[in-house]
């Protein structure tokens, strides 16, 4: 038996997967490709892009979604938050502020039920991007926050897959 096939394999495969990075859908990018663990991977860049409106797609960060009634929301709306990678642990993730509308319960009651359930929640948003800055022990980060005008911004399936 021939384990040169094999070891090709082994060797190629790691490769090949390390070279897979998320995509954009439907001319959302992914929230992976300027936010790691919340807060911004590149601070230039993602600070020419402050204040204006993105179509970025991520994960409900399950752990982090805070109904109209919430303590920590700002008056006349709600908060969830956006993870990068459905892997990502809770807390490593950006706020989406929604203003509150006739979508809110449906919606909390989704990504609670799915995080329940420990089942990722992938969206598609669009919103105006702000930043602020994070400091901590020895550096900087950039934290990110993306302002949505309506729930109607927030779409539980891929642009392409909605026709």
């Amino acid at each position: 038996m021939n384990s040169l096939p094999l070891f090709l394999i082994i060797l190629i495969a790691p490769l090949l997967l390390g070279g897979c990075v998320d995509k954009p859908i439907g001319g959302y990018v992914p929230a992976s490709s300027f936010s790691k663990k919340g807060f911004a991977k590149n601070r230039e860049e993602v600070l020419a892009h402050r204040g204006k409106v993105l179509k970025v797609w991520g994960y409900v960060d399950g752990g982090n979604v805070f109904p109209k009634d919430s303590g920590v929301n700002q008056p006349g709306k709600w908060r969830f938050d956006l993870k990068a990678k459905p892997s990502d642990d809770v807390g490593q993730s950006f706020s989406i502020l929604i203003r509150v509308d006739d979508r809110h319960d449906e919606l909390v009651a989704l990504f609670e039920a799915t995080d329940f359930a420990d089942k990722p929640t992938r969206v598609f948003v669009t919103g105006k991007l702000s930043t602020f800055d994070a400091p901590m022990n020895f550096v900087r980060k950039t934290g990110l926050i993306i302002d949505v005008n309506s729930s109607k911004d927030i779409l539980l399936k891929a642009p392409t897959e909605m026709r």
